[in-house]
C-alpha cells in the first residue's frame, strides 16, 4: 500500500478553467498534472490539478500573476 503524502489540489467550477490551468503551467514549465478529482473533494467539473504540497505559495502567486480561475486551492492526503 502506498504511503499517503501532502498534494496540492487545485479544483475547478467548469471543464474549460480546468484545460486552462494545464496549459497554463506547461506554458511556465509548472509541475504536476490535470487529474480526475480526488473523491474526498468536490468541485463543478470534477478535474483537478495535483502538484507537490510545497508549492502551494509558488501556484498561488503565480496564478494570480496569470489571473487564472480556479473554485479552490487546498492540501490534500493522497
Amino acid at each position: 500500500m502506498k504511503a499517503k503524502e501532502p498534494t496540492l489540489v487545485v479544483t475547478f467550477s467548469n471543464t474549460p478553467d480546468a484545460i486552462a490551468m494545464e496549459k497554463f503551467c506547461q506554458a511556465n514549465q509548472l509541475p504536476g498534472r490535470l487529474s480526475p478529482i480526488p473523491s474526498v473533494l468536490q468541485a463543478g467539473c470534477g478535474l483537478a490539478w495535483r502538484a507537490p504540497a510545497d508549492q502551494e505559495a509558488h501556484f498561488a502567486q503565480v496564478m494570480a500573476e496569470g489571473q487564472v480561475r480556479y473554485a479552490a486551492m487546498q492540501i490534500v492526503e493522497l
